[in-house]
């Protein structure tokens, strides 16, 4: 039976309980709030449009520097396998893109499309990497996946199965569809609800930071879907 101290007395010290789902919760509001305030204040310009990723990158720096445990490197914050990560891009793009683009012109059609130039994509690749793959997948990746995982560690690995049913990678990925959400005008209109559909790209994302350990593989696929979309896109605005 054990004795409770007398009055006064000092408490054993220990470190305090984690609360990873709390503290995203608040770093995601505050976030989301900057840069709504950002857009809403800001002229029209390229300045404005910077905005929102610039937030969203400092927002997850700076709850990874507050993070005290491993570095930056637990957030995905390193290249030791580049190579290899490029690989795993490339196996993804091969399998995903293939069927994604049938199912796109089985959807919106062949008429009056015409292939790209092969410097959309590129330019498009290289624009997605820096504004909108980069600060991404920094924050809802490295930052948002790192700490759910500490609240959710993964189940041990299984051969080269993607980890697509990971509670932190399907959390992960919520979050950043209502993230997208979010910044649309009208939430409820059919355009608004199509933006849900960024989890399951989040998804693949997700899977592909927690098979390589680091965030160049989601950065690169990220950026790699983005130009894709793009690129069928401006097939139908060619002359």
């Amino acid at each position: 039976m054990s004795v409770p101290p007398p009055p006064g007395a000092a408490q054993p010290s220990g470190p305090p309980p984690d609360d990873a789902l709390g503290e995203v919760a608040g770093v995601w509001a505050v976030a989301l709030a900057v840069s709504g305030l950002a857009l809403a204040l800001l002229p029209q310009g390229g300045g404005r449009r910077a905005a929102v990723p610039v937030v969203w990158a400092g927002a997850a720096l700076v709850a990874m520097v507050r993070e005290r445990r491993g570095g930056l490197e637990r957030f995905g914050l390193h290249c030791r396998h580049a190579l290899r990560d490029a690989g795993w891009v490339l196996l993804y793009a091969a399998v995903v893109f293939p069927p994604f683009v049938l199912a796109w012109f089985a959807y919106f059609g062949t008429a009056g499309w015409r292939p790209p130039a092969p410097t959309v994509a590129l330019s498009a690749f290289g624009w997605h990497t820096l504004w909108a793959a980069l600060p991404e997948e920094l924050f809802f990746r490295g930052y948002v996946q790192t700490r759910l995982h500490d609240r959710w560690p993964p189940a041990p690995r299984r051969g080269l199965w993607p980890p697509l049913l990971d509670r932190a990678v399907l959390a992960a990925a919520a979050l950043f569809a209502i993230t997208h959400l979010a910044y649309e005008p009208a939430p409820w209109s059919v355009a608004g609800l199509g933006r849900l559909a960024t989890f399951f790209p989040g998804v693949l994302f997700g899977a592909l930071r927690a098979q390589t350990g680091g965030l160049l593989a989601p950065v690169l696929f990220h950026a790699a879907c983005n130009a894709l979309l793009e690129s069928l896109q401006a097939g139908y605005r060619l002359p």
